[in-house]
């Protein structure tokens, strides 16, 4: 815990967060939230939900772009399961709504934080219970405009400095393009992944009140 607390140094007197996608990762969460609600019962949790096959399709090229998966899809799903059990929303926040109580998790779709980062920090500041911040400048969608590539290197001590102190100088020259990055995935694959979280979706909507239903009409049906 000390060397974890070193990590806010500079944040005395401030509201601190700390992210990450595998605090809910399905074979850890439940150990995570446990551990969480040890050092701190009131904290907060804020989980960030996406369209399934869209999550799971980022996911894959995060692991492609850093070489931990294969170029396709289809064998990357087959070879790793953690893609599909990773988006069973409900299966993995059960242990945090256990733990901490359903009013202190708040869920938020990814569509609308990207499409109102307004609206979304108002929502989680509220939630927080703090004063949301001055409406902020109009933030351009993150369009990609170059081949994605990989991070081969970031795992070493050299490179992380290199990245720290030149981070466009490190883009451009310590990750080699690794071409075309396409899914690749028919509507029946997708319709298939669909019909196997279908039932996480509604139990989110069940806790929440969302409604995500313009995810079920922009996937494909068996």
């Amino acid at each position: 815990m000390d060397a974890y607390a070193r990590l806010f140094g500079r944040a005395r007197g401030r509201v601190t967060l700390d992210g990450s996608t595998t605090y809910a990762f399905a074979d850890r969460a439940e150990r995570v939230a446990g551990r969480l609600h040890g050092h701190n019962p009131d904290l907060r949790v804020i989980y960030l939900v996406r369209e399934p096959v869209a999550r799971i399709v980022s996911a894959w090229r995060h692991g492609f772009e850093r070489g931990w998966s294969p170029p396709s899809l289809a064998e990357a799903l087959a070879r790793n399961p953690a893609l599909v059990d990773n988006t069973r929303y409900a299966a993995c926040l059960r242990p945090y709504r256990e733990r901490f109580g359903a009013d202190r998790v708040l869920v938020l779709p990814f569509e609308a934080v990207a499409r109102a980062q307004d609206g979304a920090v108002g929502a989680a500041c509220r939630f927080l219970g703090l004063d949301p911040p001055p409406p902020a400048r109009p933030v351009r969608a993150n369009r990609r405009t170059v081949p994605k590539r990989h991070h081969a290197h970031d795992d070493r001590p050299a490179m992380r400095l290199f990245q720290r102190v030149a981070p466009h100088a490190y883009g451009r020259l310590a990750k080699p393009d690794l071409g075309p990055c396409d899914p690749g995935l028919t509507d029946a694959q997708r319709a298939v992944i669909w019909s196997e979280l279908e039932g996480e979706v509604a139990t989110i909507e069940r806790w929440t009140g969302l409604d995500l239903s313009a995810w079920r009409e922009a996937s494909p049906r068996p």
